[in-house]
């Protein structure tokens, strides 16, 4: 009787083991690592498909159940086999150690290589577990996977058939096989422990219960949750930890595999009982045993990677945001050059047709009404070039604080009574070097941007001043720039109780001609990108669908320097004067060489005309002319108006060269270090006003250097 009870229950120490080792084998053939298992003498006791595929072994060389041999048959893959064999060599005189090192092999492809000893309660050395896994993808792209590492295969095996053959000595056999189980259970747990995740089974059976019946060590460490022997109750811990947003996906996945019986699958976030967020991938197999069904399987953080191709997809957006806006630059500039080289044309014959009419006659008159049109037409070139940051400066160093309340008197008239407006000056003055009139363009559709958001109902709008310290990735994408520079920042920040704005609308809002409103509202806020680019500042905005927007206008801490004033047009006075000269102009373009000529010549000078930059170099050069002046276009076939430019002031130093233009002045390309740049620059379209005014200022220049 006591031997029959003897043999149940080795029958059952013997199904359990059955059952623990097919646990194994599924986890050490789904894992995505190769594994191998030598014994103490570098036998090979166990290894997986993956480890054979990884190193491509013949098959011939694994039947051989000789380490040795397999190390040869990898050496040739291998960029630094010396290294790999002293780490091997290294082990064998040191086999209870533990480790882990990157194998880099031919063909850029790296390889993880991690070992650990196996020893047994009685701290006996019975062998070593090796892993191996693909970071190719890690190295390359510095993110990590954590795969699954387990193994378990021949030991179970070959402890059941020694049960199976029970003969005399019974008792002893027992003994023999009680205390081989438990070995068994040692070395089981600690594969699992090495796995770089949570090993779990989770069982549902024909009645309905279902739970957790089994996990390894790292449970705690993962999750923060102890293992508790009541497979329902751990199931619904877990599950009562999942994030709210991520559970219903988890349960919907589980129930999808138990209905189908099909691998399970799921990613999601999960809180810890500290209150930390991290993201679980977790993966299982299903297998039928009698009236359950089982799911082996892992559970892995994958927070970090999950933030990384996160981080990496939001530099993605910010550089396709950058390039879309770079993009529209580029087109806006060449826009603005074409449209102000033919506005430059139309004002230009408007004038001289109006100098030409008898004041108060009706052809005067329209005339008249013609050019101011035309005029106020010309402001859309100036606006495309405000937004592409190639508008010209006329800064000073002066108190931001003053700037803002010269505009607020004027838009505190133009204001509905509903709207409630706030202004809190800052203790000290704030000194920042300012275009005021551009600034006021900023300023004034931040502005009209705050009362709109109220939407025609009660509100307030708070103005407020300050200082702080910045770095460029503070900033919106469309306001990077290599000009920006870490430091402080002067700021005056417009706060709103309105509607905010929409998270989906939040990235559009300085793209040229977005609005929510309605069509036409023109650059909006694009606009101020040129601007603030051009002050070397920036916007920043801060919003709450619902709960209003605050807008920053930063700009630079003025340091000590020279006040940098460009001169307005020239005075009233002075008008009729008339001017004299010899004046060279080239212009590749024959109508506006042509109103050019004209101009000068109504102003008083003796113009002389030039196609290209080389022509003009060779009338100045061989033409015995004493030119007072020479007025160049910089786009021109050939040689351009810089180069010619360059060529004319090696010939006469003295001679004053101005450079026109449908660009900016500060995309002027003049030679660096040569100390060769324009005696003046006149920005089409260019009025005669503005260009007597020019040649005065450099003409009166020399007569005063003469003086």
């Amino acid at each position: 009787m006591n031997e029959k009870k003897v043999i149940d229950q080795m029958k059952e120490e013997i199904t359990a083991l059955q059952f623990q080792r097919e646990i194994l084998r599924v986890q050490q053939e789904e894992s995505r690592d190769g594994i191998l298992v030598v014994d103490s003498d570098w036998n090979i006791l166990s290894y997986n498909q993956r480890f054979v595929s990884m190193w491509e072994i013949p098959e011939q060389v694994l039947e051989t159940n000789d380490d040795r041999a397999c190390i040869a048959t990898v050496l040739d893959k291998l960029l630094n086999p010396a290294q790999f064999m002293a780490q091997v060599e290294f082990l064998m005189l040191n086999p209870t150690r533990k480790t882990q090192e990157v194998l880099e092999l031919k063909g850029n492809r790296f390889y993880e290589r991690s070992s650990s000893p196996i020893i047994d309660k009685n701290n006996t050395l019975s062998g070593r577990i090796w892993f191996f896994r693909d970071i190719t993808d890690v190295v390359m792209s510095q993110y990590e996977l954590k795969q699954q590492n387990q193994i378990l295969e021949e030991l179970v095996y070959q402890r059941t058939e020694q049960l199976e053959k029970v003969n005399e000595g019974l008792e002893k056999l027992v003994r023999e096989r009680t205390l081989n189980l438990q070995e068994q259970k040692e070395r089981l747990q600690v594969i699992t422990d090495s796995v770089p995740g949570v090993v779990l089974q989770f069982y549902v059976c024909d009645d309905g219960e279902r739970g957790i019946r089994y996990t390894s060590s790292k449970l705690y460490d993962i999750f923060g949750v102890e293992f508790i022997d009541d497979p329902p109750a751990l199931l619904k811990k877990l599950v009562e930890n999942i994030h709210e947003e991520s559970r219903q996906s988890f349960l919907d996945s589980v129930e999808e595999a138990i209905l189908n019986k099909s691998a399970w699958q799921w990613q999601g976030r999960y809180v810890k009982p500290c209150g930390t967020i991290i993201w679980i991938d977790g993966y299982a197999l299903p297998t039928v045993r009698g009236k359950e069904l089982c799911f082996d399987g892992l559970l892995h953080d994958v927070t970090e990677k999950i933030e990384r191709e996160t981080r990496r997809l939001e530099s993605a957006l910010q550089q396709e945001q950058f390039k879309k806006f770079e993009s529209l630059k580029t087109m806006a500039g060449a826009i603005a050059h074409q449209f102000n080289n033919s506005m430059m044309a139309v004002l230009g014959n408007l004038e001289l047709l109006v100098l030409s009419l008898p004041e108060g006659s009706v052809d005067h008159d329209m005339a008249v009404d013609a050019s101011k049109a035309a005029s106020g037409a010309s402001q859309i070139g100036s606006m495309m070039l405000s937004y592409v940051g190639q508008k010209r400066l006329q800064v000073q160093d002066m108190s931001l604080v003053d700037v803002v309340l010269e505009n607020v008197k004027v838009f505190e008239q133009k204001l509905p009574s509903t709207v409630d407006f706030e202004c809190h000056l800052p203790e000290k003055d704030l000194c920042c070097s300012i275009d005021r009139f551009q600034i006021k363009e900023v300023f004034d559709s931040i502005l009209n941007n705050a009362v709109e958001s109220l939407k025609g109902s009660s509100g307030t709008i708070r103005i407020t001043f300050g200082a702080d310290h910045f770095t460029p990735r503070d900033f919106p994408v469309p306001f990077q720039s290599t000009r920006l520079r870490e430091g402080m920042y002067s700021f005056c920040q417009i706060q709103d109780n309105g509607h905010g704005i929409e998270l989906e609308d939040a990235d559009k809002i300085f793209e040229p001609f977005y609005t929510t409103r309605f069509v036409g509202r023109g650059l909006g806020l694009a606009l101020t990108v040129g601007i603030m680019r051009l002050h070397n500042g920036a916007i920043t905005v801060t919003s709450v669908p619902g709960n209003g927007t605050a807008v920053k206008i930063l700009l630079p801490v003025s340091p000590e320097s020279q006040v940098m004033v460009h001169p307005q047009k020239m005075a009233e006075s002075g008008r009729n004067k008339r001017l004299c000269g010899d004046v060279l102009v080239a212009d590749d373009e024959p109508i506006l060489l042509m109103v050019c000529k004209m101009m000068l010549e109504q102003l008083g000078f003796t113009v002389h005309t030039a196609t290209d930059g080389l022509e003009a170099v060779e009338k100045f050069q061989n033409n015995n002319i004493d030119y007072c002046a020479v007025v160049l276009d910089i786009l021109m076939p050939g040689m351009d108006g810089v180069e010619a430019m360059e060529n004319i002031k090696k010939i006469d130093p003295d001679v004053p060269v101005l450079l026109i233009s449908g660009y900016a002045q500060n995309e002027i390309p003049v030679s660096e270090g040569l100390g060769i740049a324009p005696d003046g620059f006149m920005e089409k379209p260019v009025q005669i006003s503005e260009m007597r005014y020019s040649l005065e200022k450099v003409l009166n220049r020399i007569t005063e250097n003469e003086c």
